[in-house]
C-alpha cells in the first residue's frame, strides 16, 4: 500500500507519509522575510507549528486545535482561531493576534499580544509583554472553533486576567495591560482592519464547490471498495448535506492519510 503526500511525494510507509504531511502542511520553519497565509480549509481543526520564523507575516486564517509558537523573532502572527490552546515560547519582538480558549507563554520578551481568550492566559519567566483587547472580528472560523455564544458574538474575553507564574502576587511588572483607548506602537500588519476569515470571493467559492463535489465522489468510490452498497449511499446523500466544518475535516483527513484530494 501506498500513501501519497499533499505534493505528489509517495510513502509505503504510513508513519513516514504522516511524518513528511505534518512537515509540509501543518508546519512552518524557519522561515525569513515572509508573507505566509494559510487560508481556510487548509489545516481544518487540526493541530499546527510555527517554529524558528524571522520577520515575518504569517496569517492562519483556518481553524485549529492547538498552537504552537516557538522562537519566532521580529515577526507578526495572527492565529483566527484555535478551539484549544496557544503556546507562545521563546519568542522575541513579535505581534500576535490571537482567538482562543486558552495561552500559554513561556521565556518571551517584548511582545504584543491582541487576545481574545476564554480563560485566564497565563505567563512565566517572561518580561515586557503587552496584553491588548482582540482586534479581529466575529467570523465563521471562531464559531466552528466554539468561541462564539448562540447569538454569533464573542463569549467572555479574558484577555486582562492575566497570571504571572514567576510572580504570582498580583503586582508583577512583567507584563503591561493596554485598553483599547491607549495607543500601541505601530504595526500596520496588526493595526489595519484585519477581518478574520473573510469569506472566499466567488471565483474562490465556486472552485471550492467543484472540488468538493470531486472529493465526495471520490471518498464513497473508496468506501464502495470495502463497505456494503447501503453504506456508500448513505454517505453519498449525507455528503450532498454536509456541513462546511465537517467536508474541511474530511478534507484534511484525506490529505493525512495519504488519499489524493
Amino acid at each position: 500500500m501506498h500513501f501519497t503526500a499533499s505534493d505528489g511525494t509517495v510513502f509505503s510507509k504510513r508513519s513516514e507519509f504522516r511524518k513528511y504531511e505534518m512537515e509540509i502542511s501543518y508546519t512552518l520553519r524557519n522561515r525569513n522575510s515572509e508573507i505566509i497565509t494559510k487560508p481556510y480549509g487548509s489545516i481544518a481543526g487540526l493541530p499546527f507549528k510555527i517554529i524558528g520564523c524571522s520577520e515575518s507575516q504569517i496569517d492562519i486564517q483556518d481553524y485549529t486545535d492547538q498552537v504552537t509558537i516557538d522562537e519566532c523573532v521580529d515577526s507578526n502572527v495572527v492565529v483566527a482561531a484555535c478551539s484549544g490552546s496557544v503556546f507562545i515560547r521563546n519568542c522575541r519582538n513579535c505581534n500576535f493576534t490571537i482567538a482562543a480558549k486558552q495561552l500559554r507563554v513561556r521565556d518571551c520578551s517584548d511582545c504584543t499580544i491582541h487576545l481574545y481568550v476564554k480563560t485566564e492566559p497565563v505567563i512565566e519567566t517572561s518580561i515586557g509583554l503587552k496584553f491588548a483587547p482582540f482586534n479581529g472580528e466575529p467570523s465563521k472560523v471562531l464559531k466552528e472553533a466554539n468561541l462564539l455564544d448562540e447569538n454569533g458574538q464573542l463569549l467572555e474575553n479574558k484577555w486582562d486576567k492575566v497570571f504571572d507564574f514567576s510572580n504570582s502576587t498580583g503586582d508583577s511588572n512583567n507584563f503591561e495591560i493596554i485598553k483599547e483607548s491607549d495607543e500601541l506602537d505601530g504595526n500596520p500588519f496588526l493595526s489595519s482592519s484585519h477581518r478574520l476569515g473573510e469569506q472566499d470571493d466567488d471565483q474562490n467559492k465556486a472552485e471550492k464547490t467543484e472540488k468538493k463535489k470531486i472529493v465526495e465522489k471520490d471518498l464513497v468510490d473508496k468506501l464502495s471498495e470495502s463497505r456494503s452498497p447501503a453504506f456508500s449511499l448513505f454517505v453519498f446523500l449525507w455528503s450532498n448535506y454536509i456541513s462546511e466544518p465537517l467536508y474541511n475535516s474530511i478534507l484534511a483527513l484525506k490529505r493525512f492519510f495519504g488519499f489524493n484530494v
